[in-house]
């Protein structure tokens, strides 16, 4: 999601983009309607080769790499067509850095992170590079004020949620208020979930319009990803668990902040039963809940995909 958020924000400076790598198909729609085109990679292929050839073919003005095997290797193959490269990931995964400019738009970003990269090499730390989609931008509520009780609670768990979370969830007591549930593109158990019928819980399947079902909501529980900045920026308060080993630090950080409410790491167990109790006891408390719009509103401004765009078109 956060590269059709710059993709989006390169496109409104009058640029065009092309995607390429492992997308679900509900996704690869999306990147159309965006304006951009939808490349598959073949499963068979070096990947620092496969994106040399396309961006040499395509006439790419710059190619920025989204993910964790985008290593040495790969980064030579790119910057030796002359064209500048951005690297993004969350925790310095990547090892070494060849690119021209490296982003982590992490709470706990931190140069120390990228000490074996080229000299020259911009870092670009923080959530003032957070990558938000047109869609949350243009639903932003202008009030950060806490209204009313809770009755409603958005559960998003990522786009494929492989530790079925969701399903867990759905199989223990429904709690004090109504669950509006978001199912990815890539979960596999969208049927099995559409069997859990009660009078309680709302299904959404991979809807395009995040914004909208969670200002349904008054609180949130979700995956210590991405998606912590989209809420903080519709003002929902968050209730959050890490899934993922580059979620650690963020969720940690986070919660020193007061910017979310952390539930635990639910790699080292699934606790429902508990996790539910904290939501509701989150619920009956507005000032925590307002404490934690406030704090997260003042991380992330929304104007990240904006300024990343700004530095790419520096050294295009």
């Amino acid at each position: 999601m956060r590269m059709l958020a710059l993709a989006e924000a390169w496109v409104s400076r009058g640029g065009r983009f092309v995607l390429t790598g492992a997308l679900p198909p509900p996704l690869a729609q999306r990147v159309e309607h965006t304006g951009g085109q939808w490349i598959p990679r073949p499963l068979d292929v070096d990947d620092g080769a496969w994106t040399r050839m396309l961006a040499v073919t395509r006439g790419a003005a710059a190619v920025v790499a989204d993910g964790y095997s985008f290593g040495p290797e790969f980064q030579e193959q790119v910057v030796s067509t002359g064209r500048p490269l951005m690297v993004v990931d969350d925790n310095g995964e990547n090892r070494e850095y060849r690119a021209q400019l490296v982003l982590n738009l992490n709470v706990h970003a931190d140069e120390a992170m990228y000490r074996t990269r080229r000299p020259g090499s911009q870092l670009l730390l923080g959530p003032t590079f957070a990558l938000i989609r047109r869609e949350i931008l243009a639903s932003v509520p202008r009030s950060r004020a806490v209204a009313g009780p809770v009755s409603e609670c958005l559960v998003t768990l990522g786009g494929a949620d492989p530790l079925d979370l969701t399903g867990s969830l759905l199989r223990v007591s429904p709690g004090c208020f109504r669950w509006r549930v978001l199912v990815g593109a890539a979960n596999p158990r969208l049927e099995a979930y559409q069997r859990l019928r009660r009078d309680d819980l709302t299904l959404v399947a991979n809807t395009p319009f995040f914004a909208r079902e969670a200002l349904r909501c008054q609180l949130a529980f979700a995956a210590a990803g991405g998606t912590v900045w989209e809420l903080a920026l519709l003002n929902v308060p968050s209730a959050v668990v890490s899934v993922a080993a580059n979620q650690e630090a963020l969720a940690a950080r986070l919660a020193e902040l007061g910017a979310v409410d952390l539930l635990g790491d639910a790699r080292l167990g699934v606790h429902v039963t508990e996790w539910v109790g904290r939501l509701e006891a989150l619920a009956n408390d507005p000032p925590r809940r307002q404490r934690l719009i406030d704090s997260a509103r003042g991380i992330v401004d929304g104007r990240g995909a904006e300024r990343v765009v700004s530095r790419l078109l520096e050294v295009v």
